[in-house]
């Protein structure tokens, strides 16, 4: 098999996406997604290097390619993965969550509350006249989701739509298995001609 490297490469991005949607802290999710951009350019890279030289391979590849520049979806991926390598540029953003509620689920009047950053400390003051009153605070966090960036005096949005079709939200794990399906895609049709 000419392209066992190629195979490797995607094996190894989809174990990415993987680690992706297993993690709990965002900084590694953010971790495994800037790798598994990264993973998917080399995997464009390898199979240029690979089926290069064969008669079949320019005619397929520029199809591709052509779709690689039009596609809102793959065209994303490409300068998202160009802004991790040249740029400081944040591509992915969460949400905190603040969940207050009384001790036993014990209903509770708050007339007012004060929430402020203090360094690195929420902090919440709530005014209640309840004299029994003890919260239970709980912080939670959006799953990361895609945002606009900006790479080489140009931004791109997160995509809407992939070879025609909408994209339901702007989960990176769920973009990248999009993109991923179609580079592996051309992997399986130039292999199919060999």
């Amino acid at each position: 098999m000419a392209g066992l490297q190629v195979k490797r490469s995607i094996n190894h991005a989809e174990r990415i996406l993987a680690k992706m949607e297993r993690s709990e802290a965002l900084d590694e999710y953010i971790s495994h997604w800037e790798d598994f951009l990264i993973r998917l350019e080399l995997i464009w890279e390898k199979i240029r290097k690979h089926y290069g030289n064969y008669s079949f391979f320019q005619s397929t590849y520029s199809e591709f390619g052509k779709l690689q520049k039009k596609d809102p979806l793959l065209r994303y991926l490409k300068q998202a993965r160009n802004a991790v390598t040249h740029t400081i540029s944040e591509m992915t953003s969460s949400n905190l969550g603040l969940h207050i509620r009384g001790k036993g689920n014990r209903p509770f009047y708050i007339d007012g509350a004060e929430i402020t950053v203090e360094g690195q400390t929420l902090k919440v003051d709530l005014n209640t006249v309840d004299v029994l009153f003890e919260p239970e605070v709980t912080i939670t966090r959006d799953k990361p989701r895609l945002v606009r960036f900006k790479t080489r005096g140009k931004w791109y949005n997160p995509p809407v739509t992939h070879l025609g079709n909408i994209i339901e939200g702007t989960k990176p794990d769920v973009v990248g298995a999009m993109g991923l399906a179609f580079v592996k895609g051309l992997y399986e049709q130039l292999e199919a001609k060999l």
